[in-house]
Parts: structure tokens; sequence; C-alpha cells
């Protein structure tokens, strides 16, 4: 029973550290927490040790379940015989998968090859992108998908209610979130539309002249086209932003900081996340995978061989071990006399 307590608990702690990235790639539950307090207790934060502490915490249990059970773990004696032989179920079980798994890729491709070229014309005409523009100037509306790739939204960013995190750990990586309000915007309103965008990254798809843009002639908006967005200078901006929405993922100390700034999120806010979309034939996930997934085989079989060629010698040392084994309790036995 103890044994099998201490394996669960090696199950738990594995799951614990999944658990725990999963909420640092979201910025949620307790990371997000222990993040907040960091912030607004330090005013900067680590996120590597935030996340081993996390998956500590989650692990807890589990650490001291395993510290309990180990030794009966430990009791029993290794067999070089079954060792011997489970790695050999373990290599060449592996070597089939990733035979197969060559063999899938390939054929996936090939058909996928076979059909782009006796449908050109379906797929010369493919649908492209579609994304909802949205201009809050003449809708207050909480912009929607709705089916969409995206939406295109107009309006007022407000660089100077922003907040600008920076990880460390990640390269030096900021990430920054702003209000995306309408031109009459006061601070006593609230907000419905949250900016995330890396500020590193070309973001804007246009932009007013004037205003702090630095675009062309007063009021006349620059084409279509990538523009960084300087979140150093604090004037409002207009632009208009390409993205996808999700109804609210604000971390809970960038909300908490934006109320204490005196801007409130409104209970149905969403927040755009930048992603500029380009005007080509769209491409679902499958079809991007079709077309590489002849990758698959150059990688799959030469791993297949290596572990086929270590399941092989596993297997000869399995059973000349198997062997040595059998004369011994036959020579025990008296068998040799």
């Amino acid at each position: 029973m103890k044994k099998t307590l201490f394996y669960l608990s090696g199950l738990w702690m594995a799951a614990a550290f999944g658990y725990a990235l999963y909420e640092s790639f979201n910025e949620t539950g307790l990371y997000a927490a222990l993040l907040g307090w960091q912030l607004e207790t330090f005013g900067s934060a680590e996120l590597k040790l935030t996340t081993l502490a996390t998956g500590i915490i989650y692990g807890l249990p589990a650490l001291i379940t395993m510290t309990l059970t180990r030794s009966a773990a430990q009791q029993r004696t290794p067999d070089p015989v079954a060792g011997q032989r489970n790695a050999a179920i373990v290599f060449l079980t592996v070597a089939v998968l990733l035979v197969v798994a060559g063999i899938v890729g390939y054929a996936v491709n090939m058909n996928y090859t076979a059909r782009q070229q006796s449908e050109p014309v379906a797929n010369a005409t493919a649908t492209a992108q579609r994304v909802v523009p949205v201009n809050l100037d003449a809708s207050a509306a909480v912009p929607s998908m709705d089916g969409a790739d995206g939406v295109a939204v107009t309006g007022w960013l407000r660089r100077d209610a922003q907040y600008g995190l920076e990880e460390k750990g990640y390269g030096g990586k900021k990430t920054v979130y702003c209000p995306l309000v309408n031109r009459r915007w006061k601070a006593s309103e609230q907000v419905r539309i949250f900016l995330r965008a890396d500020p590193s990254k070309p973001i804007a798809l246009s932009r007013a002249g004037g205003g702090g843009g630095g675009g062309g002639p007063s009021g006349m908006k620059l084409p279509k086209g990538f523009v960084a967005v300087d979140f150093e200078t604090p004037e409002p901006v207009e632009v208009t932003i390409e993205g996808t929405t999700r109804p609210g993922g604000l971390p809970d100390y960038v909300v908490s900081f934006f109320k204490k700034q005196g801007v409130t999120p409104a209970s149905d806010y969403v927040l755009l996340e930048a992603q500029p979309f380009y005007d080509t034939p769209r491409r679902s996930g499958w079809d991007q995978f079709a077309e590489t997934s002849y990758l698959l085989t150059y990688i799959a079989l030469p791993l297949a061989f290596f572990f086929g060629v270590f399941g092989v010698v596993s297997v000869v040392r399995w059973r000349k071990l198997f062997a040595q084994r059998q004369a011994a309790e036959g020579f025990n036995r008296g068998d040799g006399f």
C-alpha cells in the first residue's frame, strides 16, 4: 500500500507542476495571486520562482506523502533480468510507435498534396481572413468576433492609464495592458476593452495624424500597415488594432492597478490580444500540419532505428541473463550432476 501511495504521489507532483505551468502561461489562479502580491509589495516579481513556488504549494501533500512512503518504495531489490526485459519492451514499443507515426505523417502529406493538385480552383478561391471592423466612436458595443477570425477595433489608446509588466527570466519580455476607449471617454466611465500587447512588436493597423501619433496630416489616417505603438508617450492616440477578443482575461493584479488609478473595468469587458491578420487565404491548422507532415517521417524513422537498436541490445542482454539464471538454478537443484 505504501509503495502505491509513493508512486501516486509522484504522479500528483508531476500534475501539480504541470498545472503551475498552465497558470503561469494564463496568469490565473494561485500563480496570479502570488505574482500580484510580489508586484504590489516589492514592485517586481520573479516568474520562474513564482512558478516553482506555485508547483510546490500544489504538490505539498504529495511531497509529504512521498517522504513518508519512500522507504517502502526502496525495499525491493532490483531484478537485472526483469530490468532488461522491461527496457526491451519500452524501446521496441517506442520504435514501433515512431515507425507508425512516420508512415502516417508521410501518408497524410501524400494525400494532402494529391488533393491540392486535383482541386487547384477550389484551393485558389479559399476563404480569406475575415476581420470584423469596430469603431468605438460610432458604437459602444463590446466587439464580438461572431465566427470571424478577429476584429479590427478603432479607438483611442489611453497610454496615460497603461500598466506595463516586465517579466524577468524570459529574455526581458514586456507586456502592456492599456484601455481602448472612444474619443469622449472620461475616467468616471467604465472601460469595456483592454488591449494586451508586446510594446516591442508592431501591432497598429493604422493611426490618425496628430494626437501624438506622428502620422500624416491632421485627421488623415495612414493606410494599412504594421506600425509600432509608442507606449513611452503618455498622450492618448487614435489607432486601429487587429486582434482576437476574449471575455475577461485581465490578471487580478492588473485589475487592482487599474482600480487604484480610477479606471474601472466593465462587468462585460473583453481583452483584445493584438494580432495582425494578413489578406491571404485562410488555412486550417490541419492544412498547415498536412503540408509539412512529411518532416515527421524524417524525424520519426531515424529515432525509430536508434530505439530499435537499443531494444535489440536489451533483448540480447535479457536472454543472456535469463539463460545464466536458468543455468544457476539448474545447478543448485543438482541437475548438473
